[in-house]
């Protein structure tokens, strides 16, 4: 079963409209962001970790507005996450086709290395 297939059935099943009611019962009918008092709250994975065994401190309630805003930031933040993990693959696999598995990189010099190979190859 694909991840979008469970993230689905939790955010479309019965103990998740349960849980919703609990946390509105226990922190308030108001947007966790904003502050708004309103009925119409939507809960929101700060991440996805733990789908379908979430931590109360895993969700906020949210506005609809604030809601949207805090999806977009964290694809923003994901994005991040995942350009980071390419780049520091990259300079891995870079030094050590270059210099082998024995030499200790890191310096200042090593990442100006591999930022100008990456330019370098981007121009190509």
């Amino acid at each position: 079963m694909s991840w979008r297939t469970i993230y689905e059935a939790r955010i479309n099943s019965l103990a998740w409209r349960e849980l919703k009611s609990d946390l509105v019962k226990w922190r308030g009918s108001k947007c966790e962001r904003c502050e708004l008092e309103t009925t119409m709250l939507e809960l929101h994975h700060l991440n996805y970790d733990r789908v379908g065994k979430e931590l109360t401190s895993d969700l906020q309630l949210l506005c609809i507005p604030c809601h949207e805003i805090a999806d977009k930031e964290r694809a923003i933040i994901g994005r991040r996450r995942a350009y980071a993990t390419r780049y520091k693959n990259g300079f891995n696999t870079y030094m050590d086709k270059k210099y082998g598995d024995n030499r200790i990189f890191g310096s200042s010099d090593d990442y100006r290395e591999f930022d100008q190979w990456l330019e370098d190859k981007e121009k190509e």
